[in-house]
């Protein structure tokens, strides 16, 4: 797939475009989903990686939690890198929720941790308090094994 040689390459304008065009002929495509998650938050379009987030942490969640880094090529731990040494452009609000949704496949304290600062600029966003309970949830199954 063209999209996934764009991501490979970090061309993520292009990737971006190209898993939009498969989303569209195949909008169930998990994996389409999290690379277009990724590749927004790199163009700093956080709200809509968010959406696209929360629909997969919704409905596949697994998804979400199992990455092979090498495998998949993921380039989230450079753009966790990049964030939090503010390297790129982002409000922190912005920089909170992207880091929570990019910790989620590593460390999902770490990545709870975000979500929670998220509520300190936006107590309303009730998505994020649904995001917040679901990965409690996931954490303490993980603790009681």
């Amino acid at each position: 797939m063209l999209g996934n040689q764009y991501y490979i390459t970090k061309k993520f304008n292009l990737a971006l475009s190209e898993f939009e065009k498969v989303l569209l002929k195949h909008p169930k495509n998990n994996c389409a989903k999290k690379k277009l998650v990724i590749c927004n938050i790199k163009l700093g379009l956080i709200r809509k990686a968010f959406d696209d987030f929360y629909y997969l942490l919704m409905n596949n969640i697994n998804c979400l939690l199992k990455c092979d880094f090498a495998k998949d090529e993921c380039p989230c731990i450079e753009i966790i890198y990049d964030i939090e040494s503010y390297q790129c452009k982002l409000n922190d609000f912005e920089k909170n929720l992207a880091l929570g949704m990019l910790w989620i496949s590593l460390n999902i304290e770490e990545s709870i941790e975000y979500f929670n600062k998220v509520l300190n600029y936006e107590r309303k966003f009730r998505k994020i308090f649904n995001v917040i309970t679901k990965l409690n949830q996931i954490h303490n199954k993980k603790i009681r094994g």
